[in-house]
């Protein structure tokens, strides 16, 4: 379901919780499940800090995929980064302003990360927290995010569960939109032939859309995952080769070069030209640019 926990509607829903106790079967019901979201939410925006800081994974996600607690994420982050000499909030507040909001708060965020810090399971001590602290928060917190978070948010559990396949990235200022980067490996069998009889290579970017009236079950798909309708997100991707080398897309001879750098690139290229119906040779060393292109098709010319 975190997925679909858009931090401004959980603030929403915390609030409706609080406004509703009338409605309650036990006393507390409410307060317990608002004081939940409250929690989640520092949780969310200091996962946001952590994986634009630069923070290796295994420091702010447990094994298993679960958020490790708000107290030890503020710890990691006030941690210094061995290469740059700066502590991860420092880092963390270079990648722009959708980062920087959070950072400037930190200490709000502290703070508020040891008033709620009151377990969600059963316990037999009374709670400290009461409804006029968690309204408090609800009202500070809706500064803290906007419309477009949801999606930040998106992008990071997409680079947590892919465990690195695909990358949460920042787009340029002013908006600073979230995205998703994915290298993508190609080889000469993507090349294909237009209607019109031109060759181009294409390639299929798979990815899974969400409903967001419902909550998602199951594993998560091995593809990036995006929720309906949500808008405010990019998705980005760099063609690699086998060997992980960008590919070059300026010209179509570009790209046979890149697709083309070994002697069984080489011959598989020539290959998989025949299957299109054309004749394709090397004219000595490949980067000599000798190479020729034949239509060998009935309505073909060369």
């Amino acid at each position: 379901m975190s997925i679909l926990q858009d931090p401004l509607a959980a603030l929403r829903q915390a609030e409706w919780y609080l406004d509703h106790a009338s409605d309650e079967l036990f006393p507390g019901a409410f307060e317990l499940a608002a004081g939940n979201l409250c929690r989640q939410t520092v949780e969310q925006a200091l996962l946001i800090v952590c994986c634009f800081s630069g923070m290796p994974q295994t420091r702010y996600v447990r094994p298993g995929g679960r958020l490790r607690a708000a107290g030890a994420l503020i710890e990691e982050l006030r941690k210094t980064e061995q290469t740059s000499g700066k502590s991860y909030w420092v880092r963390a507040a270079r990648c722009g302003s959708r980062i920087g909001k959070f950072v400037r708060v930190r200490r709000t965020i502290a703070k508020w990360a040891r008033i709620l810090n009151e377990p969600s399971h059963f316990s037999v001590r009374n709670r400290r927290l009461c409804d006029a602290e968690l309204r408090q928060f609800v009202a500070i917190a809706h500064g803290w995010f906007d419309d477009k978070d949801k999606n930040t948010l998106v992008a990071i559990l997409n680079q947590v569960v892919s465990q690195g396949r695909y990358t949460a990235v920042l787009g340029p200022e002013p908006d600073n939109l979230p995205g998703i980067h994915q290298r993508v490996v190609v080889t000469a069998a993507d090349l294909k032939r237009t209607p019109e009889g031109a060759v181009t290579l294409r390639v299929e970017i798979p990815h899974v859309i969400v409903s967001k009236r419902h909550a998602p079950r199951g594993r998560w798909p091995r593809v990036p995952v995006l929720i309906e309708r949500t808008g405010d997100i990019s998705i980005g991707f760099q063609l690699v080769t086998k060997r992980g080398k960008p590919v070059k897309t300026g010209t179509l001879e570009d790209v046979f070069r890149s697709l083309a750098s070994t002697k069984g690139e080489r011959a598989y290229l020539v290959r998989r030209m025949k299957e299109l119906g054309l004749m394709y040779s090397f004219s000595g060393v490949l980067a000599s640019g000798a190479d020729r292109v034949r239509d060998t098709s009935p309505d073909g010319c060369e």
